[in-house]
């Protein structure tokens, strides 16, 4: 999301006619690790693998997303408005080392908080959601498909509530891909255009929310 508002900015200011935003996540060397630590440790409990247990669900995954002025896109789907908001003071509830970084031979470790920053994440994104109403002039029921960041089903039904929102026009990939960080929000996309969820003048929601914790929203016009 970070990577389309730079190159949406970029054309704006006509230094560029297109851009390629991409990311990838390589959740493998993560989850292998984190078996790896909880297995060789005999005197786990329930509480102490508790900020361990997000390591476990998180997926790999790639995306791209051509960004390229209207007058020169062969499809004409259109991004109408983006908003952001950001609350560092939550930024000690998911951490990680570097640990070699997404190579197969790195080793990360990971420590999440996952309801604090569940409930944390869902607050910030009604600060954004607030901005994101304004900026593109929609209210709750505009958005005919909605895609978010990819965690677990209380996460969900936990946003949609908070933020008034249908989940009805949900597209779900956690299921079969796990969160798979920076590329969940654009692959979920992506998959709900080829299960012929989006159709021509439908308007797309994307709401992006990451640890730090930074929220973030764009409006797409089909």
């Amino acid at each position: 999301v970070s990577g389309v508002l730079m190159l949406a900015n970029m054309i704006e200011l006509g230094q560029i006619e297109t851009g390629l935003a991409v990311c990838g996540e390589n959740g493998g060397p993560l989850v292998e690790n984190t078996v790896r630590r909880l297995n060789a440790d005999e005197s786990q409990t329930r509480r102490s693998i508790k900020d361990q247990f997000a390591s476990l669900t998180i997926g790999s995954a790639a995306a791209a997303v051509v960004v390229r002025r209207l007058s020169k896109s062969r499809f004409g789907h259109r991004l109408l408005a983006a908003a952001h908001y950001v609350d560092c003071s939550s930024n000690h509830l998911c951490q990680g080392d570097a640990a070699g970084g997404m190579t197969d031979d790195s080793a990360p470790v990971m420590a999440t908080d996952s309801h604090e920053l569940m409930v944390r994440g869902i607050a910030v994104a009604g600060q954004m959601w607030r901005k994101f109403k304004e900026v593109a002039g929609w209210t709750e029921a505009t958005p005919d498909v909605i895609c978010t960041h990819q965690v677990s089903k209380t996460h969900s039904e936990r946003l949609y509530q908070a933020l008034g929102l249908d989940r009805a026009k949900d597209f779900s990939t956690f299921e079969w891909l796990g969160n798979c960080g920076s590329a969940s929000l654009p692959a979920t996309w992506a998959d709900a255009e080829e299960a012929g969820r989006l159709r021509p003048g439908s308007k797309l929601a994307l709401l992006g929310i990451g640890s730090g914790i930074n929220c973030s929203g764009l409006a797409l016009q089909w």
